[in-house]
């Protein structure tokens, strides 16, 4: 089952919202607290199943394919994840709309 949007309002992955993609907070505990006010939920400490759907990023910041170079066919290959990635360092917006 896909994990739950922790943002006030959002209504990712549930039963009747849209499917998204859903990411961890951060390990960095600086990074995390951005995270944890941008959810809108007054003292809000994240678990390590609390996520935030795709909804509140940019787009720039998710990473969906990854590309490297063959040197035997000089081609380049990119492949689509399985699994979104997001990128370093990545800040859900502000203010955030579900």
């Amino acid at each position: 089952m896909p994990r739950t949007c922790s943002v006030f309002g959002c209504r990712g992955n549930f039963r009747y919202g849209p499917k998204v993609s859903a990411f961890r907070f951060p390990r960095d505990p600086e990074l995390a607290k951005i995270w944890a006010k941008c959810t809108m939920r007054k003292d809000f400490k994240p678990l390590e199943n609390s996520r935030i759907c795709e909804l509140h990023f940019h787009k720039d910041d998710i990473i969906r394919e990854i590309s490297g170079f063959d040197e035997k066919t000089n081609r380049l290959i990119t492949c689509r994840l399985q699994n979104p990635r997001m990128r370093k360092g990545a800040v859900p917006l502000y203010p955030l709309a579900p």
